[in-house]
């Protein structure tokens, strides 16, 4: 062999064991041998627009995760069973977790996944002898639990057409909400979707929709233990990369992200279409968030719903690393 032969031979020797590396390294990265499991629950709604298509889009799955959802009738539901270790994540509505901040300090918001400033909305029976707001007056308006976004809503709602004692609250579930509209037990509802549509459909002909832009600033929020977070800083970030990379693809593939959120939802791919013209679906952590929850917390005092006379230090409850470590941009609340 000349040295020529033998130059050549080494050196292609060289680049095969180094591509050869290279691929290791990478495969191991993108196909990990064993996935981290990681348990998320939350309730179906257009809030989980984005851990939809990452779990339909295989993104989870790319950061080493396997993400184990579960659905709950409601985010509050879910967000007992975070503290109950039944769950490590969890997805919300501000609100109950306002609450939640009043009870307990052990557990941070890792980013808004979702934020919309016409949900929820208020639907109301034309039988009634409604067709105004003013109508509602001397009305019973089913509502959800305490402590929830479609509650506090109706709270803003009824102060701005200054209806204040003049009506009656009812708490159920969404779906015995819309049976007792349908029964014509309940006068109007505040709901969110995929809720609203479901009663519109029950009832199309029957019913009105008030809705209220900018009235109300909602914001998904995922959420963990302060234990989990502190066990799992890199899990934490291959669960926002997956957000953000569905985020991405919901950018550039807008009719197919809302198919996959229709049939995820089981909804019309028009009313998921309208969800998403009124919300921004994105992942951040940003300034509205913190003055909302500020908001809430002192709407929560003066009503006498916690006994507490001062607002939570929100700042100690938001995991600012995780997603400042991906994308500083993302985060503009001021700490």
């Amino acid at each position: 062999m000349s040295n020529n032969t033998k130059r050549i031979f080494w050196i292609g020797s060289a680049l095969l064991v180094g591509f050869s590396l290279v691929l290791a390294l990478n495969w191991a990265k993108l196909f990990p041998d064993e996935l981290k499991r990681v348990r998320l629950g939350t309730s179906n709604s257009v809030t989980t627009s984005l851990m939809l298509i990452a779990l339909d889009q295989g993104f989870f799955e790319e950061e080493g995760i396997e993400l184990i959802f579960e659905s709950y009738p409601s985010a509050q539901s879910a967000l007992d069973d975070v503290f109950l270790d039944k769950l490590d994540l969890g997805i919300a509505s501000e609100t109950p977790i306002v609450f939640k901040s009043f009870e307990r300090d052990d557990f941070l918001i890792l980013a808004s996944v979702y934020s919309a400033y016409n949900d929820p909305k208020i639907i109301a029976l034309k039988t009634n002898g409604i067709e105004t707001p003013a109508d509602l007056a001397g009305k019973t308006i089913g509502t959800t639990k305490k402590g929830q976004s479609a509650h506090y809503f109706l709270h803003l709602f009824v102060s701005k057409y200054g209806l204040g004692e003049d009506i009656e609250m009812v708490y159920l579930s969404p779906s015995d909400l819309i049976d007792g509209l349908g029964r014509g037990e309940l006068d109007a509802l505040s709901l969110f979707e995929p809720y609203v549509s479901q009663a519109s459909q029950l009832l199309p002909t029957q019913t009105i929709i008030f809705s209220e832009p900018k009235l109300y600033y909602k914001s998904a929020l995922l959420i963990a233990q302060q234990n989990f977070v502190a066990e799992n800083p890199e899990t934490i970030q291959g669960v926002l990369r997956a957000f953000l990379h569905a985020e991405q693809f919901l950018a550039a593939n807008q009719q197919e992200s809302a198919q996959i959120i229709s049939d995820r939802l089981d909804l019309d791919s028009a009313d998921v279409d309208q969800a998403r013209e009124d919300a921004f679906i994105s992942v951040a952590i940003d300034q509205n968030l913190l003055l909302t929850l500020e908001f809430e917390a002192n709407w929560a005092i003066e009503e006498n719903f916690v006994e507490a006379t001062t607002i939570p230090n929100f700042l100690n409850y938001i995991y600012f690393d995780g997603l400042e470590e991906i994308d500083t941009n993302r985060v503009t609340i001021i700490h």
